[in-house]
């Protein structure tokens, strides 16, 4: 066919695309069929025109819409209505029996909450605070027995609400780690207390007015904490349950889908937050009105949780809806130029991890030794100071800033080696040409203890919500900057200003990836300061005969020894992905594998 007749038959659609273009298309899906178009078009011309303008025309044409597809699925807000809409719906049909038997549970122990506190009136005082109780007394007399929801300021209720029921979400999450039966066992204990709370009021004349109050919130809280449950239990049931799989492939599937039913949860725990620190302490309201607000809450759950998903299924899940990719047994490393969505981000850094860890002595060595001499100098140095043992378990203590000075620099060493350490690894798993082990570390450590020092100074900062948020989006920039300068052999200042440039108008996408690995860490961190945590150390010492120094030496030292250990181990997950992230940023960028699969692979090219 002659260049002519090519660029007068297909002219018309290339014309069409680059409108598109201008226009801001933003449909991904309407974008992706014309690149499929017209990279057909440009294989066709690189193969009978390769010297003519119609192939550059059509490059350049191919790379704007395949950087405009990736931009556009990275910032669209369809992704979200697509979860809402379809993917959780069909996690909560396929968790039914999990949330069958979290409904189950709680049900059961709000009802034995009520007849141990019927048949003990004392009972109330074991399961909740004598202060509270007496407290609420001192409120009944008042004659506001609900002061207790108006002492707060509500912006600042609010944050502890919040920050508290999110934690307990959590907690019965990564309870169910213990085959499932850990999330149950906290789901009981939250049941009784509700039905030992409830029934207080009841023995003073008070239901109508607690109820009304109490479950205003409480609708949703407590259905939030059965979601929770049920996303514990299913965590559980892939250790139990591995069917065809492996063992640990079963474990990755449940876990993934148990994760996105808890994220599922947390918008209903913060509605009911607001719900407890903004309308609940209007107690005056007409019980009408909160009559009403407490019966759509229950409709929203009994329609959105229970019928929809229902409907759902007789009408057919989304065939769009992708299930959880399986790793292999063997670890394959991911491509350079793939661009991976944050699921996968989040897979390939729990894999690189395992991979790593077990393939390579000096890794695991090098981790158990930073951990050890950390815990051993902090326990030389910090343990005579505290009395009171119970206050070692809260995290703050590990930076605190009135520690010793050397036990600063051992942090920033150690960080300064966690970070060379995973970029040693990215860098061994996509074949860069780097020199040996250690002259990779005498070019390269160096940058390692500058980021380190940056970073450690932030945690240094009193942790305050501005400062979380403030955390979140330095952290992922400096450990970018870090990579770049380290991957792509160039200095500090250089690396910024590639960093900036790469993640222009995509930094939102990798703050929110870096947020979902930081929660992972966190779970382990909020199981350490669980009951589990405690009954465990209580059941080994109840063993042994032991002096109160001794106890408080032995909390100390196990408390310590966990934190230390979560850092150096749990750490790397975190930047793994985060690091990895940059290889799509890039592509997205430069389309280099685009560029590649034009010169070389696609059928029909020389």
């Amino acid at each position: 066919m002659k260049e002519s007749l090519f660029i007068k038959q297909n002219k018309e659609k290339w014309i069409d695309l680059e409108k598109r273009l201008d226009s801001g298309e933003q449909d991904p899906d309407k974008l992706s069929d014309l690149f499929i178009q017209v990279s057909d078009d440009l294989s066709y011309a690189r193969t009978f025109y390769p010297n003519r303008s119609v192939r550059l025309y059509l490059n350049n044409l191919t790379q704007k819409v395949y950087s405009k597809i990736y931009k556009n699925r990275r910032s669209s807000w369809a992704d979200i209505v697509f979860f809402w809409k379809e993917e959780l719906p069909k996690i909560v049909w396929d968790s039914r029996k999990e949330l069958t038997i979290s409904m189950f549970v709680f049900i059961l122990s709000v009802t034995i909450g009520v007849f141990s506190a019927i048949q003990d009136s004392d009972f109330v005082r074991m399961i909740i605070s004598d202060d509270y109780v007496n407290m609420t007394i001192e409120n009944i007399d008042k004659g506001d027995p609900m002061a207790v929801y108006k002492k707060s300021k509500e912006m600042d209720m609010f944050m502890g609400i919040s920050l508290n029921n999110i934690k307990v979400d959590f907690i019965t999450f990564a309870s169910g780690l213990f085959l499932g039966i850990g999330s149950i066992v906290i789901m009981f204990y939250n049941g009784i207390m509700v039905g030992v709370f409830q029934y207080f009021f009841i023995q003073k004349g008070l239901f109508a007015e607690s109820a009304l109050t109490i479950w205003l919130h409480g609708t949703l809280e407590m259905a939030g904490m059965v979601l929770a449950g049920a996303a514990g239990i299913r965590l559980g049931t892939g250790l139990i349950f591995p069917g065809t799989y492996s063992r640990m492939q079963s474990f990755q599937r449940s876990a993934m889908n148990a994760f996105k039913l808890l994220m599922g949860t947390l918008p209903v725990t913060l509605f009911a937050a607001i719900i407890e620190s903004f309308l609940t302490r209007y107690t005056e309201t007409p019980d009408v009105i909160r009559f009403v607000l407490i019966l759509l809450s229950l409709v929203f759950i009994i329609g959105y949780f229970i019928i929809y998903p229902i409907i759902k299924k007789r009408q057919g899940f989304s065939t769009a809806i992708k299930d959880v990719r399986i790793s292999t047994q063997t670890y394959q490393s991911p491509e350079k130029h793939s661009i991976l969505n944050d699921t996968e981000l989040i897979r390939a850094s729990f894999s690189m991890f395992h991979h790593f860890f077990f393939s390579f002595g000096w890794i695991r060595t090098c981790m158990l030794t930073i951990a050890c001499l950390t815990i051993i100098i902090t326990l030389y140095s910090y343990l005579p100071e505290y009395v009171n043992y119970k206050e070692w378990i809260f995290f703050n203590h590990f930076f605190d800033v009135n520690m010793p000075w050397y036990i600063h620099v051992f942090h920033v060493l150690n960080l300064a080696v966690i970070l060379t350490i995973v970029l040693w690894n990215i860098n061994h798993s996509v074949h860069l040409k780097t020199n040996s082990i250690i002259q990779f570390w005498i070019r390269h450590f160096y940058k390692s203890v500058l980021i380190s020092l940056l970073l450690y100074s932030i945690v240094l900062i009193p942790v305050t919500i501005l400062m979380l948020i403030v955390m979140a989006i330095i952290t992922p920039a400096l450990i970018l900057i870090l990579a770049v300068s380290i991957i792509e052999q160039c200095n500090l200042f250089t690396a910024t200003e590639r960093t900036f440039r790469y993640i222009s108008k995509q930094y939102s996408s990798v703050v929110g990836l870096f947020c979902m690995l930081c929660i992972f860490m966190s779970l382990y961190y909020l199981f350490i300061e669980s009951p589990f945590t405690y009954f465990f150390i209580e059941f080994i010492l109840l063993n042994f005969k032991t002096e109160p120094e001794t106890i408080r030496w032995v909390y100390i030292s196990f408390y310590t020894i966990l934190h230390y250990t979560g850092i150096c181990f749990l750490l790397p997950l975190c930047l793994y992905g985060t690091i990895w992230k940059l290889y799509s940023l890039k592509e997205i960028k430069s389309a280099a594998e685009l560029i590649r699969k034009i010169q070389f692979n696609w059928p029909g090219t020389k």
